[in-house]
């Protein structure tokens, strides 16, 4: 579904998948997986306004995360090769693009793929090469963002906490407590994230200012909201029980 930056009504660019899970937005369309379990996840595109859904990868192991330029599509695979794989965003052939033991979120910026594996935050060049770890040993990262200077991570232990550290610098600073399993997503100068709940209808998607400040709430009443993007005015995240990607237009 989409909704706007600034916050307002939802709407839905995409029913009737399985188990949507990572989503990202690049180059006039929105991407997302299909986590589908049994070996038969799916990398799927369709126009940032609206169209039809096109299949780009299929037959992948759980794939959740996912991150997109305007040349490739990439996104991690839960069971299977357990991989960080690619594959151009008009769609070919999948292939690995760095090996990985626990992989379980992944973000793009410039040339570099960013993803969490095992408590460790990882880089490798899009084009591939060499892998090295930028933080290791974190308490329990469960996703992240990145922008130019900076990387932004949920810590998922109790009650979540989203971090952040520059890439050079290292030492991490609180942005927001009590985030949960939160997904993250950062743009103009903001962090966005979903706020999954116990309860069916109590989900929240909401933003705090990047160096910190206070958190506002975009959306409220969803359901089960797990990936986030923004791409453009919006701000769009899948809804895993509903089988549905959200849009709301940001003001």
């Amino acid at each position: 579904m989409e909704v706007p930056l600034a916050g307002g009504t939802p709407a839905t660019l995409a029913d009737d998948q399985d188990m949507p899970f990572g989503i990202s937005v690049a180059v006039g369309y929105v991407f997302w997986s299909n986590e589908a379990p049994g070996g038969d996840g799916t990398i799927m595109k369709v126009p940032s306004g609206g169209g039809v859904p096109v299949t780009l990868a299929e037959g992948q192991g759980s794939p959740t995360a996912i991150a997109a330029d305007g040349v490739d599509v990439y996104w991690i695979n839960l069971t299977g090769n357990h991989a960080v794989m690619r594959v151009p965003v008009e769609g070919g052939t999948p292939t690995v693009l760095a090996e990985a033991t626990s992989p379980s979120a992944i973000a793009v910026f410039a040339s570099d793929v960013y993803w969490i594996d095992g408590n460790d935050i990882r880089t490798v060049p899009g084009v591939g090469g060499i892998a090295s770890t930028l933080f290791k040993s974190q308490a329990s990262p469960f996703d992240l963002a990145v922008d130019a200077q900076t990387v932004y991570w949920n810590d998922a232990g109790g009650s979540g906490t989203i971090l952040q550290a520059s890439k050079t610098a290292g030492k991490a600073i609180t942005l927001a407590t009590d985030t949960g399993t939160a997904r993250l997503a950062v743009a103009a100068g903001s962090v966005y994230f979903t706020s999954p709940s116990s309860s069916s209808t109590t989900g929240r998607v909401m933003s705090v200012p990047a160096g910190g400040g206070a958190t506002t709430i975009l959306a409220t009443g969803q359901t089960t909201p797990e990936g986030i993007a923004v791409g453009g005015s919006s701000v769009i995240w899948t809804d895993t029980d509903l089988g549905a990607i959200v849009r709301l237009s940001r003001n």
